[in-house]
């Protein structure tokens, strides 16, 4: 989906997972580790290309059937999410392959120092999604908690819990709560960050 009579030049080594327009592909690029692509780059694509953004921004694509709002939560500066969002809001209940929502997919692999602002985000986008399982019953809480990034912050965790706490309620697909979760934990969590989350979840674990 490139503009008519432009072929969007791939970068090689990049593995796009069989997405094919520009928008997916740029938020691909940027979201390599090292990045392949400017973040601002993306954003200039979406302001020079209002209409053809939209469209490509809802779309489900490629083997994961993912969405350029759930390429950039990964990672992505909160402003770039936030340009993603303004343009297609309905983006933030589109699951992927595996039926994670943008929200899950961040909880997942966001572990970079603007985490926070990303979650607050989404969350205040739609915070039903926190109450949403994917594809393997799982919250965006419990995916913070079992990912293989590490856990996330204590702060991070709060704003996964949302204003009512529901989510420290929720068990995953083993029947184990949040609680559970992060006190069984045996990698990538230090005893602070532990017992810091620990204690925000303990306020809403089942009794």
């Amino acid at each position: 989906m490139t503009a008519e009579g432009d072929e969007f030049e791939r970068i090689p080594g990049v593995i796009y997972w069989g997405c094919e327009s520009q928008f997916h592909m740029m938020c691909i690029e940027a979201d390599q580790r090292p990045s392949k692509r400017e973040w601002e780059s993306v954003i200039d694509y979406v302001n020079s290309n209002p209409d053809e953004a939209a469209k490509a921004a809802v779309l489900k694509e490629g083997s994961l059937k993912l969405t350029p709002l759930g390429i950039a939560c990964q990672e992505a500066p909160v402003d770039i999410v936030k340009a993603i969002m303004d343009i297609a809001p309905e983006a933030i209940k589109i699951g992927d392959k595996y039926g994670d929502l943008p929200i899950h997919r961040a909880a997942l692999q966001n572990r970079l120092s603007h985490a926070e602002d990303v979650m607050r985000l989404l969350r205040d986008a739609d915070p039903s999604t926190l109450v949403q399982k994917d594809g393997w019953k799982r919250t965006p809480l419990i995916c913070a908690l079992e990912s293989g990034r590490g856990v996330p912050t204590p702060a991070v965790v709060v704003i996964l819990l949302g204003a009512d706490g529901q989510a420290g309620s929720i068990e995953n697909k083993k029947g184990k709560t949040p609680l559970e979760v992060v006190t069984n934990r045996k990698d990538k969590v230090s005893e602070q960050d532990r017992e810091a989350i620990m204690g925000k979840l303990r306020v809403f674990a089942k009794q």
